[in-house]
């Protein structure tokens, strides 16, 4: 039952019900709702399923029974404002008004600052009526809120943006019908369900002498912390032991040859900003950056050197985050000369290209809500291979963040303790372009659209 707590759509709404047809694995992550207690998670299995097919003794459970009966009974907790009691589904609302100004309530500081100036958007509190609903966190209640408002979060994109529910959905949407993946993607695997694949993978690279490094991270982790590399299974089986109780964890094989910038390693920043997955609308914002590692990457064979193989977390006393804006890397490029300009340019277009790829294949499993939108940070890195004499730089996905912070563009890349004059700038921007492109009737300049006719299959 460990998907019961990886919802992202409550099943607790007097207007929900099942689906008519079964449910997709991914769709039903996404329908059911986290439980304080494992009689409330199993409630929400069972009320998936005919009554026939309840297993023995089911019935007979008082704690249980009581649990699927409130299924039916609302409101959800934690609602600031009045249940809407207009219990149409949002997908009935194709037609988007865009109110000028658009009412935003936010509680993200960042957004304060820069709506604060705006003329487009005007910020409202808790409680005041208001045209988009932008937070910090994923929503879970869509069925309780107005159904006319807009929102920044997707159902159902937790396959997407759960470490744990990624590797399930790329295997599903992007993998070719005879199950090869996709050349951006590594074998990853949940070691709450699938360390017996790993394990299989494991002893086949084995044997074969393939490259056999894996990265150990938590589900529900960020800047790298509790991240282990290692080439050792036993490590990886101990790490899944002494986890905490309900720290899910994932392993994926490691780019053991990442193409570096002055020697040291570093992922890639993206921005898509998605208006519709059905009709399908993404845009990839021009602005990205890299994240470099502390130290010079060397041979890469300190795999315990966390300054050399991460960059979102440092050793005490480490210093600064690196960063890297697209100009600087294009001369890091040219003074390194392992590449020209003209290749690493090929390179962010295939980059792009995955990107492109990644969201075409998924959209179908989201489906059509027309209320939601969101941007998602997505991050990448190149490995590095030798192909007749010359270096070959192929894109791998790490991994997709639900609207990712501005902390780098507005500190400039530095610890977070000074806040530099341009980096608000740079936040001004991204975040001007954001709400222009997910919430009013216009693109920001210089998107890059997404085209599905270049993905379809």
């Amino acid at each position: 039952f460990k998907f019961f707590r990886m919802a992202s759509l409550s099943a607790a709404s007097s207007s929900w019900r099942p689906p008519p047809s079964p449910p997709s694995p991914l769709e039903v992550y996404s329908w059911l709702a986290s439980g304080s207690s494992s009689a409330s998670r199993l409630a929400v299995a069972l009320f998936l399923v005919p009554e026939e097919s309840w297993p023995p003794g089911a019935r007979n459970h008082k704690e249980l029974t009581n649990a699927i009966s409130n299924l039916a009974k609302g409101p959800m907790p934690g609602e600031s404002e009045p249940v809407s009691t207009d219990r149409r589904d949002p997908r009935e609302y194709q037609d988007t008004i865009y109110q000028n100004p658009m009412r935003v309530y936010t509680d993200n500081e960042e957004v304060k600052i820069v709506l604060a100036k705006s003329s487009r958007f005007q910020l409202v509190e808790a409680g005041e009526p208001h045209d988009v609903l932008f937070t910090i966190s994923n929503i879970t209640n869509f069925l309780e809120l107005p159904p006319e408002r807009l929102v920044n979060s997707f159902p159902f994109e937790g396959g997407l943006v759960q470490k744990d529910l990624l590797p399930q959905t790329v295997r599903r949407a992007c993998y070719s019908a005879d199950r090869v993946a996709p050349t951006w993607w590594n074998p990853c695997f949940d070691l709450s369900t699938e360390a017996h694949f790993f394990l299989a993978e494991y002893r086949r690279r084995e044997a074969s002498g393939e490259p056999n490094t894996w990265i150990v991270k938590a589900a529900q982790g960020s800047h790298a912390i509790n991240y282990t590399v290692t080439k050792d299974a036993r490590v990886v089986i101990e790490r899944m032991r002494a986890r905490p109780r309900d720290a899910d964890q994932v392993a994926q094989l490691y780019v053991e040859r990442p193409f570096t910038l002055q020697d040291r390693k570093f992922d890639l920043r993206f921005y898509v900003l998605v208006r519709s997955f059905a009709p399908f609308e993404a845009f990839i914002h021009p602005h990205y950056y890299a994240r470099l590692a502390a130290d010079p990457w060397g041979k890469g064979d300190e795999l315990d050197s966390r300054n050399k193989h991460f960059t979102t977390s440092l050793e005490k006393g480490a210093g600064d985050f690196p960063h890297m804006w697209p100009e600087q890397m294009a001369q890091a490029v040219v003074s390194d000369g392992l590449i020209s300009l003209a290749e690493w340019e090929k390179a962010i277009a295939a980059a792009e290209q995955t990107l492109g790829q990644l969201f075409t294949s998924v959209a179908p499993l989201i489906g059509e809500w027309p209320r939601s939108r969101a941007y998602y940070g997505v991050d990448l890195m190149f490995e590095s291979l030798e192909v007749d004499g010359r270096l070959s730089l192929t894109p791998k996905l790490l991994e997709v963040n639900f609207q990712a912070d501005f902390d780098v563009a507005r500190y400039g890349g530095t610890d977070g303790l000074e806040v530099t004059e341009e980096g608000d700038a740079l936040m001004e921007k991204l975040i001007n372009d954001f709400f222009k492109t997910l919430f009013t009737d216009t693109v920001a300049k210089g998107m890059k659209a997404i085209n599905p006719a270049l993905f379809a299959t």
